[in-house]
């Protein structure tokens, strides 16, 4: 009697001669990269205080535009409160600023030296880069809001001066639309 050994049926092996599934690998993290890229930029604005300091440098300067430009009678009051936190806002990047020389003063961390920042301190400039932005936005907002509140009334004084008795600038005379 001679005994027959059944083999399972397990899946082929591949041959070394066709490596094509390893292309697959890269490809994947190159898309698992570039997809998650959009997402890592909106979780992490930025990660130095120079980054953090250029955004401050802009919101400055956006909010000297809204101060030359925005009529004081109308929006006095939130452009002081655009004023005072535009002030917390640089007292907290000095502040950040501080923290990072004093990090540098007792030890350079290897982040530092190769990637250019410090771990500790990346929350709280995230924290204060948003705050930076979401203020530049409130002035934009309040410059936008000023230049509405200025062209309206012009609009709707050119437009009775160019037709009288009527609301819109849209002509209805039959004669003229031929």
């Amino acid at each position: 009697m001679s005994t027959l050994s059944t083999v399972p049926n397990l899946p082929p092996v591949p041959d070394g001669n066709s490596p094509t599934y390893l292309l697959y690998i890269p490809f994947a993290i190159s898309l698992l990269v570039t997809a998650s890229w959009p997402y890592f930029l909106s979780r992490y604005p930025c990660f130095t205080t120079s980054e953090l300091t250029v955004k401050e440098k802009k919101a400055i300067e956006v909010y000297k535009k809204a101060r030359a430009n925005v009529s004081l009678v109308r929006f006095h009051d939130e452009l002081e409160d655009k004023e005072h936190r535009l002030s917390d806002l640089k007292r907290k990047v000095s502040q950040i600023h501080l923290k990072e020389l004093d990090l540098d003063r007792k030890s350079r961390s290897l982040w530092m030296i190769y990637l250019g920042f410090y771990p500790s301190l990346i929350s709280e400039i995230i924290a204060c880069y948003i705050k930076v932005d979401d203020l530049e936005r409130d002035i934009q907002a309040l410059v936008e809001s000023d230049i509405q509140y200025r062209f309206r009334p012009e609009a709707v004084n050119s437009i009775e001066n160019r037709h009288p008795g009527h609301s819109s600038p849209i002509r209805t005379d039959p004669a003229r639309s031929k």
